[in-house]
């Protein structure tokens, strides 16, 4: 006899010797019941304890600076080697990069490394996290003779690359644009190698994006404004090493987020399911 029902004839019945025949019937209901219903309950506080745990771990993951140990990817003396330092000629200089510049030498602007370094990590623990919850990450770059770098990173980490002339509306006029007939996803994070077009202009999608409220994680060299990105990583944007590590580390750190997703996955099952938003 469910619980319910039980409270309900004791508070019906008045008579204590029927509340005492009553109560020994559910008593004796209770210990007859059958194994398989046990081991449903069982099964059942066993699934919500998984999901409470699942909910844990994902919280947990934001409470950590360094939850997917990105920082261990990459070196100074590397970021060094790569020349990732080295900037355009100060004059060119954008005025809101002077915070991100170590000192000119012989009119070229010096990136400093520590504060690269600082803001790498935390745009690669970003990128990490987007993956970590099955996001979508769109590489993009208007510069031929990185495309197909970029392209083999995108594809390496299982993620998206635009290397072609960027076409206005792209993203805020998507449906029209790709002819979507049923709904269509955006993505989460767009990660630009270099946030110039071929004419020194603000790429058309880093607008687009900022109009969408799409994150957004860039390359800034000296002669950029850094201002118009989510997670800044003020380095040179024009040398082949320096886009090569680049492109190697949010390889890197979108497959640390996706392998510990999976891990959760191969845990819970299919309850392991990270919301986007």
């Amino acid at each position: 006899m469910p619980a319910g029902m039980t409270l309900g004839l004791l508070r019906a019945w008045g008579s204590n010797g029927v509340r005492s025949r009553a109560v020994h019937l559910a008593a004796t209901q209770a210990q007859q019941k059958p194994a398989e219903h046990n081991a449903e309950n069982e099964e059942g506080s066993q699934g919500g304890d998984d999901t409470e745990y699942l909910q844990r771990a994902m919280a947990s993951s934001l409470k950590h600076d360094d939850y997917f140990r990105v920082a261990e990817l990459f070196t100074l003396r590397r970021l060094f080697e790569a020349r990732v330092h080295l900037g355009h000629k100060s004059t060119c200089r954008n005025r809101l990069m002077k915070p991100y510049l170590f000192g000119s030498r012989l009119g070229q602007d010096i990136i400093d490394l520590d504060r690269t370094a600082k803001l790498l990590r935390t745009a690669l623990s970003f990128t990490a996290h987007v993956t970590f919850r099955k996001g979508c990450v769109l590489f993009v770059t208007s510069s031929r003779q990185h495309g197909h770098m970029v392209e083999l990173a995108a594809k390496a980490c299982g993620q998206y690359a635009y290397t072609r002339p960027w076409q206005e509306g792209l993203l805020t006029n998507a449906e029209v644009q790709l002819n979507a007939e049923g709904s269509l996803s955006l993505p989460n994070l767009l990660v630009f190698f270099g946030i110039l077009n071929n004419v020194f202009e603000p790429h058309i999608a880093l607008r687009e994006a900022v109009q969408l409220c799409i994150p957004v994680v860039g390359i800034v060299d000296t002669n950029s404004d850094p201002s118009l990105v989510t997670y800044p990583v003020p380095a040179n944007d024009d040398s082949h090493s320096s886009i090569s590590l680049f492109c190697d580390l949010l390889c890197q750190a979108a497959n640390r987020g996706k392998a510990r997703h999976q891990q959760l996955q191969a845990v819970f099952g299919s309850q392991a399911q990270p919301s986007t938003s």
